[in-house]
């Protein structure tokens, strides 16, 4: 056996220790008995620990340390296998587990030290020496009866704990091990996970991914999420720093003690509030018309194309949420999750007093049904946590270093949480601080983060970090993680371990009442100044070697569009022409606020054409691949007609080919397949390549574009992507991840199963592409400083040439052929930006001899440092309604009418703990009049219903049968009571179309508040001989209606797309109930023009029908500007608006806080409601008289003018204030021939429509 010391601060171990993973089996020396007579007896323990001897008569004990050899490990195996025992005995024994600060056997070890003389590289005698002191150390029965003495007569456990290394094919330190961050001294780089790779696509972000602001799932309020944010581009880093949200909820109005949304691999900006997703959908079904008039949105679809039939398993920390298809993975899956508990548990030197919920899912594409995200989950969204009830949300499929890793972060922030208790926040918590943790905890420098890193300390990019909100204005969203984990790397440096937890009690203390400079202060004795002073010199010091490395200017011609030109800015993933006379690129459009598919010329990098221009429902979005700049995503055909990629459609992506000559969709190839991307076409034109996940494996598989069916060409257990066919179509070039790097591989199409490894070593090598000839690849590496640069490897003899030696980085080549030499195109990063670059291939910056070899296929995959094995006895089912809970603290809405009337509203919701089960009672009110309602909704299924009790009272103003004639229709004020219960039903047909349902028994009350206006009402009903339009009595009502919402949404409302809902009801006469058909259309178009001008236009049209029609009331607010509000009743009826609607300011400061958006609207609109029997008439040619200007006498007119009509017309202006939209309108009234002398004035607060 071997031993290690348990020490309290710094190991004296040896300054080149071997990497060697820990064993999971140790041989323990439990102490037992009176220390009279002390009995040593020697046990086998295992992890998780199981009983081996009878400790019944024992209550507490003591972990005094344990031993190992010199040079055995550079982790702390000693202090490791400590923290691991103490974990273990809390959670399966009823012991008293005993934390002493000074480990007892940590003096006697030193001791032993000390005898060897100064610490250094020891010899085997040395080593010999040490293990017979140590052996003695441990069998002193003296020396452990005085040890029992002073901690009372526990059960002492000690020990000496060995390792061993782990082999794998090209034998790499093993996954994780730190490494001093390259060019530092005491910063420590874990280069072997990269955990934030998914991409954040150039799309609006939904909330995750770690986002920026607070959360809105609907109008109101609930605690932000933690989401984990990928590598991509930032949605602020499209439309001039605004996102473009999915849905309406994210212009919602605001709530008070909002809280800021925090994302990893999160983003900025949906805001959440108590209501998800089709959860909003549903109660807005059934919506009274009061909420409709403050937030007159559908929303689009979160679709659950799967039913999972949920399990769960109890392990020593976490209740894991999964379904049967998962159940292969669970020991795996849980093992990451143990070791990322005992390493973040130890770092902290915290426990966790509950079981963490853990919800996993296989795939990202069911990962994305999930209900506990407040809105539709992006791509770009790897896992997220929330501060609640501190729930971890993950998909499986990355690769199974990252994996752990994810893990990892993710459950430093359920650590954060519960050390920084978000109930008890009013100011908000920096993203740095808790992407920075997270960072830091997950111990890894990815290549693609310290490149940006680098490039902000060596460009001088490094802001103040005390001070540093949000994103801090980044271009790349990653730079906030990066900078965070650099911070804290730094704290270690400068302040150990225990400064780091200073630092977080310290802000747990002073987060509610204390300011910042008090937690500098307190917890490092300087003033924020000094301590972002030190830290950006501490941070430039580390990167000062790399001042003098290449910038983009010393690589050749830059060929990315033009940003003072055009509206394109970075360049995220290109493919060249088989000519080479352009190349097609992604990049991000500022006007459109997306990535788009355009072709560059390669003389000049001008933009030639935008082949995805403007929106389309055609596919939901472009797919970038999950290695964002590192990988490949887009591809050209081999005559060059046509470039190829993913895209979102439905539930999973399809591969499509967009024409370079009219810009036409030419081909759609659904694939069955998660997470599909990195197409490439082979010569034939019949057949790709691409990269894809089965079973949360990513495998190459081969695809035939006439009949779409696939073929698995590697089919093996480790992560396989970006394939790239040879010129002649014989060979398949891709990168596969073994042992925490990637590689390059190759293999024959014709026979797949005979794989050949390329490239060797502890770095990593990507998105290999072929040369002109087939004779070269050209690829990636990251062996010099873990900074990527372009490589070509001849496969011929084995030569690898390297052409770069960038300060940032360079990703993905691939040759641009044409006339004269061989250039050579690639992603480069640069103060930010990723930009496209090319060089001329001359003689390369050095040269290195590789052998090629015949891949070996039993190599070892990534292992964790705890292995689980699953206890049948611990799973279970769910339980119908598991774990209800408050769904954060109730909101409170708030708006006005511009009638001068106040609308209050807020929630209580609760939910079970997947989000699938909810229960919500909402209070509103609007004037005196109070509207309650209590509804239960299942969000677990494709088909989701609920049922839903209400008692709404709702009020307008009414002018039946021509008893008041003034054209400003001053009606008499009524009311309508509604109460009763609803089944509701939806079905999504995709992301932008629904069916709705809902039936029920509601009892109707109307009527006018002053009996004197009843009676000459129904006087005049009488005289006309027509029944009176108020109804009282039950109604059985049947309603179908189809929703459609392709909008996109920008902070303001509406920028572009479309939205319409069709409904038809039906209420039978059974017996004395009232019977009725209505009919009512509602539909609205917003066209885009400049960056965020908007036309609005929008016909409402209804018609009911029966012994006892509906009415409908409109009139004010966005609806019919001018008017009183809720003036226009009917049983038919419509208005139309048309609204120009332009930007003005961004945001002004002002005396009374930050105001902005700032827009403009010149508007008009036109409507008219009838009630059944009204001799009405909407318009006439004959003459007539006006009555705009002269309600009494009125004056002729001739022409088309209004009768029984109603129209206006003005200008407005919008700006939000505390996040509330408030409306300043001037109108005038017209009869579309006469307009009224003044302007009529109304204030309102609410979203337009």
């Amino acid at each position: 056996m071997t031993s290690a010391i348990a020490r309290r601060s710094q190991p004296s171990l040896p300054p080149r220790p071997r990497r060697l993973r820990p064993l999971h089996s140790v041989a323990l020396a439990a102490l037992l008995g009176g220390w009279g007579c002390a009995t040593v007896v020697e046990v086998p323990v295992e992890t998780p620990v199981q009983s081996k001897i009878d400790v019944s008569r024992f209550r507490r004990v003591l972990v005094a340390g344990f031993v190992t050899d010199l040079g055995e490990s550079d982790v702390e195996l000693g202090s490791e296998t400590s923290r691991l025992l103490q974990n273990q005995l809390r959670s399966n024994s009823k012991l008293q587990v005993l934390e002493p600060d000074h480990p007892p056997l940590q003096d006697a070890l030193e001791q032993a030290l000390e005898k060897l003389g100064e610490g250094g590289k020891y010899n085997m005698q040395e080593k010999e020496q040490y293990k017979l002191e140590t052996d003695r150390v441990l069998q002193d029965a003296e020396y452990l009866r005085k040890v029992g003495e002073e901690f009372q007569s526990p059960l002492i456990v000690t020990g000496r704990v060995g390792a061993r290394g782990a082999r794998s094919g090209h034998q790499p330190a093993a996954a994780g091990a730190r490494q001093p961050l390259p060019g530092a001294q005491g910063v420590l780089a874990f280069r072997r996970v990269l955990l934030h790779r998914r991409t954040h696509r150039p799309e609006p972000a939904q909330g995750e991914v770690h986002g920026r602001g607070p959360l809105r799932r609907g109008a109101e309020d609930l605690a932000a999420l933690v989401v984990f944010r990928a590598h991509g581009p930032a949605h602020p880093e499209l439309p001039g720093c605004h996102l473009a949200p999915e849905g309406p909820r994210h212009a919602g109005p605001p709530q008070i003690d909002r809280r800021k949304n925090q994302m990893t691999d999160r983003r900025a900006g949906p805001v959440r509030g108590f209501l998800v997703g089709s959860l909003v959908v549903l109660l807005l079904a059934a919506a009274p018309p009061a909420r409709a008039q403050f937030v007159p949105y559908y929303g689009k679809n979160k679709v659950a194309y799967d039913s999972f039939a949920w399990r769960v398993y109890k392990s020593p920390h976490f209740e894991v949420y999964y379904y049967p298809e998962f159940e292969q993975h669970l020991g795996r899956v849980v093992s990451y999750a143990e070791s990322s508990y005992q390493k973040v548990s130890g770092d902290l030197k915290h426990e966790l007093h509950f079981a963490i919920p853990l919800i996993l899912y296989k795939t990202h594409s069911e990962f994305e049904q999930t209900n506990l995200f407040p809105d539709i989950v992006p791509e770009g969204v790897l896992a997220f946590s929330e501060p609640v009830r501190g729930r971890m949300v993950v998909p499986i499929d990355e690769p199974p270093d990252r994996l752990q890793g994810l893990l990892t972060h993710e459950l430093t922030h359920v650590f954060a949480f519960d050390l920084i208790p978000r109930s008890l926040v009013q100011r908000s918590i920096p993203l740095w601080l808790d992407e920075g943790l997270s960072e830091y905890e997950r111990g890894m420098w990815d290549s693609l983060d310290l490149m940006s890193i680098r490039d902000a300390a060596v460009t001088e990019q490094v802001p103040k970090i005390s001070r540093f909100e949000e994103y801090g204005g980044y271009s790349n969203p990653r730079v906030v993680y990066n900078l965070g984990h650099a911070a804290f790397e730094f704290i270690e440096a400068r302040f150990g371990k225990e400064g780091i937890r200073q630092f977080l009690y310290t802000f747990r203390k002073n987060i509610v009442g204390g300011g910042m400079e008090d937690i500098y202060m307190q917890a490092f004795r300087m003033k924020p100044d000094e301590f972002d002073e030190q830290f950006e010199k501490w941070l430039k010091e580390r990167f000062k070697p790399f001042r003098d490395k290449q910038r983009p200017t010393d690589y050749g011609k830059d060929l990315s569009p033009n940003q003072e030109k055009t509206s394109f800015t970075q360049v995220f993933a290109f493919t060249p022409s088989p000519s080479g006379e352009v190349v097609a690129a992604i990049s991000g459009n500022r006007s459109e606020g997306e990535a788009d598919l355009i072709l560059l010329s390669t003389k000049d990098g001008s933009v030639i054409k935008n082949l995805t221009k403007g929106y389309t429902n055609r596919y939901e979005d472009i797919s970038i691949n999950d290695e964002f700049v590192a990988g490949r995503s887009i591809d050209f055909d081999p005559k060059g007609d046509t470039v190829a990629f993913f895209a979102r459609k439905g539930k999973r992506r399809s591969l499509y080919q967009v024409s370079v000559l009219n810009v036409d969709i030419i081909r759609r190839v659904p694939v069955a397949l998660d997470q599909a991307q990195a197409p490439c076409l082979l010569p034939d034109g019949k057949h790709a390549v691409f990269a894809a996940l089965k079973e949360a494996v990513g495998d190459i598989w081969l695809l035939d574009l006439e009949t779409g069916a696939v073929k698995n060409l590697t089919a093996d257990s480790f992560a396989d992507r970006d394939p790239q066919v040879s010129p002649d179509g014989k060979l398949i070039a891709y990168t596969r991840r073994i042992s925490g790097h990637d590689k390059i591989y190759v293999l024959p199409l014709d026979h797949p199963e005979h794989k050949t490894q390329l490239t060797f070593g502890s770095y990593d090598d990507n998105a290999p592409h072929f040369s002109e000839d087939g004779n070269t690849l050209y690829y990636s590496s990251t062996e010099d400083d873990d900074i990527y640069n372009v490589r070509s490897l001849d496969l011929r003899t084995g030569a690898v040439r390297q052409y770069t030696d960038a300060l940032g980085g360079n990703t993905a080549p691939a040759p641009i052929h044409g006339a004269s030499a061989t250039r050579l195109g690639f992603i480069s990063y640069f103060k930010g930006e990723y930009r496209l670059q090319s060089i001329e291939l001359t003689e390369p910056m050095k040269e290195v001899d590789q052998e090629v070899q015949v891949a070996s296929e039993d190599l070892v995959d990534f292992q964790p440092d705890v292995t689980h094995q699953v206890v049948t006895e611990n799973k279970r089912k769910k339980h119908l309604f598991e774990k209800l809970f408050l769904e954060g603290r109730p909101p409170l809405n708030v708006g006005v009418t511009s009638g001068g009337d106040f609308f209050g509203g807020s929630q209580i919701a609760l939910s079970d703990v997947l989000g699938d089960k909810n229960f919500t009672v909402t209070a509103l009110s609007l004037r005196e009049f109070r509207s309650y309602e209590g509804t239960y909704l299942d969000l677990g299924h494709r088909l989701q219903y609920g049922i839903s009790a209400f008692d709404n009272t709702q009020f307008f103003y009414a002018s039946p049968y021509a008893l008041q004639t003034s054209f400003f229709r001053e009606g008499a004020f009524a009311t309508q009571r509604v109460t009763g219960g609803l089944l509701i039903a939806q079905y999504p047909l995709d992301k932008f179309r629904r069916l709705e349902l809902n039936t029920g028994i509601v009892r109707v009350r109307e009527q006018f508040e002053n009996a004197f206006a009843q009676q000459d009402a129904q006087a005049a009903a009488a005289a006309q001989g027509t029944q009176f339009f108020l109804n009282n009595g039950t109604i059985a009502p049947v309603s179908l209606s189809l929703v459609a919402e392709t909008t996109r949404f920008r902070e303001f409302g509406p920028l572009t797309g479309h939205t319409y809902r069709l409904g038809f009801t039906f209420a039978p006469g059974v017996s004395s109930w009232l019977s009725r058909r209505t009919l009512d259309l509602d539909a609205r178009k917003y066209i885009r023009f400049g960056g965020s001008g908007v036309l609005a236009g929008r016909i409402r049209g209804f018609k009911s029908m029966g012994q006892a029609p509906d009415i409908f009331y409109f009139g004010g607010n966005m609806e019919l500007r001018g008017y009183p509000y809720l003036s226009f009743v009917g049983n038919e009826g419509f208005f139309a608006n048309l609204e120009l609607r332009i930007p003005i300011i961004d945001l002004m400061k002002t005396p009374i806080g930050i105001l902005g958006p700032v827009r403009g609207t010149l508007y008009g609109g036109i409507g008219q409601a009838k009630i059944r029997g009204d001799n009405s008439r909407f318009g006439t040619s004959a003459p007539g008289v006006s009555y705009v200007k002269d309600p009494v006498f009125g004056e002729p007119v001739s022409g088309f003018h209004l009768v029984d009509g109603r129209a206006s017309y003005g200008i407005g202006l919008q700006f939000f204030f505390l996040g509330y939209p408030l409306h300043f309108d001037w109108s005038k009234l017209t009869d579309l021939k006469v307009s009224s002398q003044g302007t009529r004035f109304d204030f309102w607060i609410g979203f337009d429509f």
